[in-house]
């Protein structure tokens, strides 16, 4: 079974910025879809009875940052933790995990007890006295479990095999034990966590499409020879069909930057000498190329990235 074989069939709204997704109904977790910017002030929403409380979380960046979709994965409710699954996710909604303070999306596994209790009277395993206490145990080193499940399977997606960035907000140290691992219930929550990424990130399993100044210049749509032009008035010449460069001039400080500050900028690539620029001037200096280097194309300087539309 593929882990993104599954799509959503059916969607009902929960309140401002939560819809519940519906599955192919093989088992019966709850699967929450929370809208950020449709919610708002999350803090005084409330779901009664519909309250996420134990499960894992995906937080999620639907407009990729450098061509790739940020993902923070981490789980809720369990460990003795007075935040329910919810609760967790409205935390990160004022003090967000810190490569990802534009997410936008979240997708919520959670409360799986009837297919826990289910399985257990299934295969006689558990006590009809004892029932409750040991799905409470059972429940929270499924969360765990699942929470690495997911993890794990977001990775594949990471590098040259799709476009995720993929963090880990870990918990307490905790290590799950299951003497019956439910292979084919723990496989179909994966999938349908997929599922649900897919239908806020359609192609997360695509490689990045971000271009390098390369790719332009092979194009034909930069030459050898030909000027570009940055922030802070800087000005290169790009020198190979590689892409490298030699900065001319910039302003340091609102300075022109001197000749030593030039030297330096002289045979490197456009995306390290707008980091470079960028570094000088005390900005972030994780640069996009072609996003900081402008041409003049149809008598207009628009961003090297746009040259394609042109």
């Amino acid at each position: 079974m593929s882990m993104s074989a599954f799509s959503v069939v059916g969607e009902s709204q929960l309140a401002r910025g939560f819809t519940r997704l519906e599955f192919p109904s093989f088992f019966d977790p709850v699967v929450v879809d929370f809208d950020r910017k449709e919610a708002g002030g999350i803090g005084s929403i409330k779901l009664g009875d519909d309250e996420p409380k134990k499960g894992v979380y995906a937080i999620v960046e639907t407009e990729p940052t450098r061509g790739r979709h940020n993902v923070t994965v981490g789980l809720g409710g369990v460990d003795g933790d007075s935040q329910t699954l919810l609760e967790r996710v409205k935390y990160h909604d004022y003090n967000p995990p810190s490569v990802m303070e534009g997410w936008d999306k979240a997708i919520l596994i959670c409360d799986w007890e009837k297919d826990i209790r289910n399985s257990a009277i299934k295969f006689g395993s558990v006590a009809q006295k004892t029932q409750d206490n040991k799905i409470i145990e059972a429940m929270k080193s499924e969360v765990h479990l699942l929470e690495k499940m997911l993890h794990a399977e977001l990775m594949q997606f990471t590098g040259s095999f799709g476009s995720l960035n993929v963090h880990r907000n870990k918990s307490k140290r905790f290590n799950y034990f299951m003497a019956n691992p439910d292979n084919e219930r723990y496989e179909y929550y994966i999938g349908i966590a997929m599922g649900a990424l897919r239908n806020v990130v359609p192609k997360y399993d695509a490689p990045p499409t971000r271009k390098h100044i390369k790719h332009f210049i092979k194009a034909q749509l930069l030459a050898v020879g030909e000027t570009v032009y940055g922030s802070y008035d800087s000005e290169a010449i790009i020198l190979d069909k590689k892409g490298n460069a030699k900065v001319t001039r910039f302003k340091k400080n609102a300075k022109n930057a001197g000749k030593k500050d030039l030297e330096e900028l002289e045979g490197i690539s456009l995306h390290k000498a707008a980091s470079a620029i960028l570094e000088a001037n005390e900005e972030n200096p994780n640069a996009n190329a072609p996003t900081f280097w402008k041409v003049i194309n149809n008598n207009k300087l628009i961003p090297i990235k746009d040259l394609e539309e042109s």
